[in-house]
């Protein structure tokens, strides 16, 4: 076994390695396969963190989520409060203590937030030891069931849902009275929706391509569409007499039905919930809830 040129390997530097090298055969090791494991670890690149190893599987997961808007809020509770205490450690060196350093500031604060984030940790960490960037066989240190739940206290259960208030069924005829009585293309939108119990966001975006007057029928396009399928939509009178009054409005056929204030612009949501706000406290006092 060479240790070196004598041009660039001292005499106390050759045995101190032939002692090193005398160490491994003691020890049952032979010492060249010690020496090229070694030099493959230095000429190995620098382990994943774990900031990485969240961003590979945030990528990895991308094609199955319906918009990026969901990649980011995925993203987002590990950006505030993982990555600034274990972002920038090697991934395979993640433990359970680190894990808690990351849960417990906020396990009773915020403890939805804080459930959540445990269980993208876990993902992170399962998907970083399928890739091989954690040592096989090495327990998940942010499992809850059989794990955490035996040092954390139970999530405390989310509050009731408020929900916001609703017109009574018998109360709408006189509201459409009332709607049709407004002027503006938001009161006209806000009437076509209820008529067509569509998303209002569908209704702010339709085009007059998308509406066959004909056959009284709108597509709504399946990019306007939660469930991302297009949607046929039959037109009742009071909806066909909306559109019909809207007509004048249109310059072509990819114009919007219901323009906002801008040339080509689509109205604000805020419009449609604004104009509905108002009607709902009209006539009570100041401070005074909505119907």
């Amino acid at each position: 076994m060479g240790l070196g040129s004598a041009e660039l390997v001292t005499l106390a530097e050759a045995r101190a390695l032939a002692a090193e090298a005398r160490r491994h055969v003691a020890a049952g090791r032979d010492p060249i396969e010690e020496r090229e494991r070694a030099r493959r670890a230095a000429a190995a690149p620098p382990p994943a963190t774990f900031e990485a190893a969240a961003c590979a599987l945030v990528a990895a997961k991308a094609a199955g989520w319906r918009n990026a808007k969901h990649a980011r809020q995925w993203l987002a509770t590990l950006e505030r409060h993982a990555f600034p205490l274990i972002g920038n450690k090697p991934v395979a060196d993640i433990g359970t203590d680190d894990v808690l350093r990351v849960l417990r500031p906020i396990w009773s604060r915020i403890p939805e937030t804080a459930s959540r984030l445990r269980q993208r940790i876990e993902a992170v960490l399962d998907d970083a030891a399928v890739r091989g960037w954690r040592p096989a066989g090495v327990a998940n240190p942010a499992r809850w069931r059989g794990h955490l739940a035996a040092t954390l206290p139970p999530p405390k259960r989310v509050k009731p849902v408020r929900h916001h208030l609703a017109l009574p069924s018998q109360d709408v005829p006189a509201f459409m009275a009332a709607l049709a009585e407004r002027d503006g293309i938001a009161a006209r939108a806000v009437a076509f929706t209820i008529l067509t119990a569509i998303r209002s966001g569908a209704v702010r975006l339709m085009r007059w391509r998308e509406v066959d007057m004909e056959a009284r029928v709108w597509t709504v396009p399946a990019a306007h569409m939660k469930a991302r399928r297009a949607h046929r939509v039959p037109l009742a009178d009071a909806a066909m007499a909306i559109l019909t009054a809207m007509q004048p409005h249109a310059r072509g056929p990819e114009s919007l039905v219901f323009p906002g204030g801008r040339a080509g612009r689509p109205l604000s949501d805020m419009a449609l919930s604004m104009l509905v706000r108002g009607m709902a406290c009209d006539g009570l006092p100041e401070g005074a809830p909505p119907r």
